[in-house]
């Protein structure tokens, strides 16, 4: 194990690599829990994420959340970004596990239990759960705090308290002044679950809504002023939301705008409110670049 000297809170740690059967992947801790992301049971497991998200969409129903997941969001999962770029800047051995989190908008953390059920349902002859035991989830953990035995030990950790005190306190309010700029600059429903080049077709769009098929859903599009009456091609107004392709001009959407259609469609009564965000889960699932992002989905779907 090679150990990395940060300055972390209590709320969530990582401080070293932990290597199991020639792979390795970063150590983490939620309240002093040890947990690991989707990514680091792929690593392990050495399965692909399609095979990992067969799994969970097919035996997801068997994890629950709070004891076997941990699902990070918001100032939380804002949090753990920060770290793990801290760390990332840190790594000085080139066989260090890298995790980008910047453009994750969720995070799944597997606790101990969940580990050993996604290790049983991926690969139940390997011993990679005996590892994980052995080497991660069961080694005892070094008290957190030693009582100062001196008064020079204890004007020291006084300090020591005082300066995390103020890291913290400024750490905090960068989050705040984050928070604000990502208030002003968010768009209603384009979001960054997708990357910006992935597109899905009107027709498979249709399908996924269930209510029109491709020529209909063309016909509401021209209906409803999306596109121009006298071929398929959306206006000028709402051209960052397709990509034209192909010898005939092929309109494909955006993923990141099938939040804004689907919005468009319940607000027409096409499609109820629960309807939109079922869709948009299924386009998540399928579409997604964000891990995450699609094992959430498939959680919803199990």
């Amino acid at each position: 194990m090679n150990n990395l000297t940060l300055v972390t809170t209590e709320f969530f740690t990582t401080d070293e690599v932990i290597e199991i059967g020639g792979k390795a992947f970063l150590s983490k801790y939620l309240n002093g829990e040890p947990v690991m992301t989707a990514r680091d049971l792929i690593q392990i497991l050495d399965c692909t994420e399609d095979a990992f998200k067969h799994h969970l969409k097919r035996d997801g129903k068997c994890l629950i959340q709070g004891e076997d997941f941990h699902h990070m969001k918001g100032d939380e999962l804002n949090h753990i970004k920060k770290k793990f770029n801290e760390i990332n800047g840190d790594l000085l051995e080139p066989n260090w596990p890298y995790q980008n989190l910047n453009k994750t908008n969720q995070l799944n953390l597997f606790t101990r239990s969940g580990v050993d059920v996604m290790c049983r349902l991926v690969d139940p002859r390997s011993f990679v759960w005996s590892l994980l035991k052995s080497n991660y989830f069961d080694v005892p953990q070094e008290p957190a705090f030693k009582v100062p035995e001196t008064f020079a030990e204890a004007l020291f950790l006084a300090g020591k308290l005082e300066a995390e005190r103020v890291q913290l306190a400024l750490e905090n309010k960068e989050k705040e002044a984050l928070l604000v700029k990502q208030e002003a600059e968010h768009e209603m429903f384009v979001d960054n679950f997708f990357d910006e080049s992935s597109t899905i077709s009107i027709g498979t769009f249709a399908k996924i809504t269930g209510v029109l098929g491709q020529k209909r859903m063309f016909a509401y599009l021209r209906d409803s002023g999306v596109m121009m009456a006298s071929r398929n091609e959306p206006y000028q107004k709402y051209m960052h939301h397709f990509v034209i392709r192909g010898q005939f001009s092929t309109p494909l959407l955006k993923c990141t705008s099938a939040k804004w259609l689907l919005t468009r469609m319940a607000k027409d009564n096409l499609i109820s409110t629960s309807k939109k965000d079922m869709c948009y889960d299924n386009i998540k699932a399928k579409y997604s670049d964000d891990l995450d992002v699609a094992l959430e989905a498939a959680f919803k779907a199990a």
